[in-house]
């Protein structure tokens, strides 16, 4: 069944019973990294058929021009590479959304009679990356960027460790309206340091929807930021090459029994077994 085809029952069915939908369970902002999975969850009192039809809108950032994403368990065909529904049982639709950047934007959930009661949700995907930008003996630089896509930029800084806490080395407040939003540091021989990204709920600088932080980077573990330690690639290397090492002594000290015992069945003038051989 088409989607414009569910679209007009819906109308006719609202016209003819003058049903009153509520929408109880709202869909909540979210902010991902790509490749993450977002819930949108939405649901509707449920009395009648009519009420019982969620209907889910896409909307881009800054755009009042929507899409349907779906009338009950019919999905588009332009959402179904990153979006699924995972229930759509009477009265509710929840989506499965993974973050992509064609996902980000606002999501807004409708009841049968076509009222969303503000049920809308704003999704913000983000691409979070450390790069090397220079390296020598004493220091290396390094950058954290975000590609943000939405209206949220994030807040990107590098702590470092101070004993037990990690305290701000750098910010990007000066370079927030960027995209991508950067921020470098430069560590010393001593030093360690941890990329944070958080994205602050708008108007509440106390209350984040997002936070990310990256592994520690020092240069005596920095072999590439993208890659892993310097000292765990080390550690696997040397445990392969140990473990190789024991394999041949193991080899080498068998064939030595196997040729002595061939030595002493020659000298006992007897033929040795057929394995042997």
């Amino acid at each position: 069944m088409e989607i414009t085809t569910v679209v007009t029952e819906i109308l006719v069915m609202q016209i003819f019973n003058n049903v009153q939908c509520i929408v109880v369970r709202k869909p909540e902002d979210a902010v991902a990294k790509i490749g993450d999975i977002v819930i949108m969850n939405c649901s509707s009192t449920y009395g009648s058929d009519v009420c019982g039809k969620i209907t889910w809108n896409y909307f881009e950032m800054n755009s009042d021009s929507g899409d349907i994403i779906n009338i009950g368990s019919i999905l588009s065909r332009s959402f179904t590479s990153y979006i699924s529904i995972i229930d759509s049982t009477a009265g509710n639709c929840h989506l499965r959304i993974v973050a992509t950047p064609s996902a980000a934007g606002r999501y807004e959930c409708f009841d049968g009679t076509g009222t969303s009661g503000d049920a809308i949700a704003a999704l913000i995907v983000l691409d979070p990356k450390v790069s090397e930008q220079s390296h020598d003996n004493m220091a290396t630089n390094l950058e954290c960027s975000v590609r943000y896509y939405g209206n949220w930029a994030p807040k990107v800084q590098w702590t470092k460790t101070s004993g037990d806490s990690w305290d701000i080395a750098a910010s990007n407040d000066s370079e927030i309206s960027k995209n991508p939003v950067s921020s470098t540091i430069t560590i010393g021989a001593t030093q360690q340091f941890m990329c944070k990204v958080r994205v602050f709920e708008p108007g509440k600088l106390n209350t984040f929807l997002f936070d990310w932080m990256s592994r520690p980077y020092s240069l005596k573990n920095l072999a590439n930021p993208n890659s892993g330690d310097r000292a765990w690639d080390k550690g696997i290397g040397i445990g392969f090459a140990i473990c190789l090492a024991i394999f041949c002594l193991i080899g080498i000290a068998y064939l030595i029994f196997k040729r002595g015992q061939r030595r002493c069945i020659k000298e006992k003038g007897t033929n040795p077994p057929a394995e042997d051989l």
